[in-house]
């Protein structure tokens, strides 16, 4: 990058300014992929505990199933 007249008269070169404006965005943008990472990451552990939720009723059910089953046959006199 090429100087400027005008960097002779500032504190710091223009590109100087350019670089800190991109790092403070970049800070910016990394908080925010942050925040959603997090939020992502409570998603996935929702989801997780949902699907086992399923599973269990799942089980019930089938539990259920078993024991009316199970009734059925103990009174069964055929």
């Amino acid at each position: 990058m090429e100087p400027f007249i005008i960097d002779f008269y500032n504190e710091m070169p223009y590109g100087v300014n350019v670089i800190e404006n991109m790092n403070k965005e970049l800070i910016k943008i990394q908080d925010e992929n942050s925040m959603l990472n997090d939020k992502v990451l409570d998603l996935k552990k929702l989801i997780e505990n949902n699907s086992r939720l399923h599973e269990l009723e799942i089980m019930i059910k089938e539990l259920q199933i078993l024991k009316l089953k199970r009734k059925k046959k103990s009174f069964g006199c055929f």
